[in-house]
């Protein structure tokens, strides 16, 4: 099995069958609403009793007939638009899978909880892995921070109520001498961001939590560790968990400070 997994795929050579594997099991699970929900949540001491159970048999039979069903679809594009597959696997080893593990076959588990992953909280079983399996981020030597430091935060940098397009969020601009802004934003609570359009390209960076962006039409989620690229014109909405930190580039002026009286 080992061997199986550097095997190329048929006609790119720069990929192995792992790499598609991966790219598969990171679409057919990362875009399952049932599967981003029970590993959202926080370690419990109680994963630790082998006596209970971790998911229902409805659960079980929900997420393997979804995840079926998805896998079905991919193939059948496969077969039958192999041009739009390989776009697919393409942007999911982008998005995803760049840093997923090659070649292991099994991962011990050790101690569930024992190490978590700085950026993502997701639990880290094997001490050899140098980065999340989840989000990508590095496992060596990485500081969680519980918030943006404080001189990232100065008032007189706050975005103004009136330009932020998500309910509950504090935000902070920087301007750049090009006409440029980079801003910071802090998530109090889950919300929709309501839909926009800039007259130029963003870049952003997920900090801690999850944002799942819709861009003309079309859902992403953006995890911890993740970045993600709009180009300008993109019709952008969304939703934010509470607790989520991000960070922005844009390419033109995003946002106007608050007026101080």
């Amino acid at each position: 099995m080992e061997q199986a997994q550097a095997v190329s795929v048929v006609g790119r050579t720069e990929l192995t069958v792992r790499d598609e594997a991966n790219a598969l099991v990171a679409n057919c699970l990362r875009n399952n609403d049932l599967f981003e929900e029970l590993h959202s949540g926080a370690w419990s001491p109680l994963l630790e009793d082998a006596s209970l159970s971790r998911i229902t048999d409805d659960e079980m039979k929900k997420l393997m007939i979804e995840v079926s069903a998805r896998l079905a679809y991919l193939l059948a594009l496969k077969a039958t638009d192999p041009a739009a597959y390989a776009a697919q696997i393409d942007w999911n080893r982008r998005s995803y899978t760049s840093r997923w593990e090659r070649r292991a076959v099994t991962v011990d588990l050790g101690k569930v909880g024992s190490r978590h992953c700085a950026s993502c909280d997701a639990s880290l079983y094997d001490p050899r892995w140098e980065f999340c399996p989840l989000c990508g981020a590095s496992t060596t030597g990485s500081v969680r921070l519980p918030a943006f430091p404080a001189f990232m935060k100065n008032a007189a940098n706050r975005i103004a109520t009136s330009w932020q397009h998500t309910p509950g969020v504090d935000g902070f601009v920087f301007d750049g001498a090009d006409g440029g802004q980079m801003a910071f934003w802090s998530v109090e609570r889950d919300a929709v961001t309501a839909e926009h359009v800039h007259e130029f390209d963003e870049w952003f960076l997920v900090v801690e939590g999850s944002y799942t962006v819709t861009l003309n039409g079309n859902e992403v989620r953006v995890g911890a560790g993740q970045e993600y690229f709009i180009p300008k014109g993109t019709k952008i909405a969304g939703r934010v968990q509470a607790g989520t930190r991000t960070i922005h580039a844009f390419g033109g002026r995003r946002a106007v400070r608050e007026v101080k009286s």
